[in-house]
């Protein structure tokens, strides 16, 4: 049974056409980067940074301070613009 403008569907094993145009791509964000060496207090550092947008994303510990455990680069990232 069919509906109002509907097409009846294509014969079984006939090609298809494509549709008329391709869907929409999902949007994107693009991002910003930004690299922090030094935090004296990185708790209220971090939080502040934050607020701001930047997100933390990664932490690379430097092997010359692994006896104290402070990191040497905090990597954070937010949508850019």
């Amino acid at each position: 049974m069919m509906f109002g403008n509907q097409q009846p569907p294509p014969p079984q094993g006939q090609w298809q056409q494509p549709y008329p145009q391709q869907p929409p791509k999902p949007h994107r964000p693009a991002w910003e980067y930004k690299v922090v060496t030094k935090l004296r207090n990185p708790e209220s550092e971090l939080n502040q940074l934050g607020r701001e947008g930047w997100e933390l994303v990664a932490i690379d510990p430097d092997p010359h301070t692994s006896v104290t455990g402070r990191a040497s680069r905090y990597i954070l990232k937010r949508i850019a613009g």
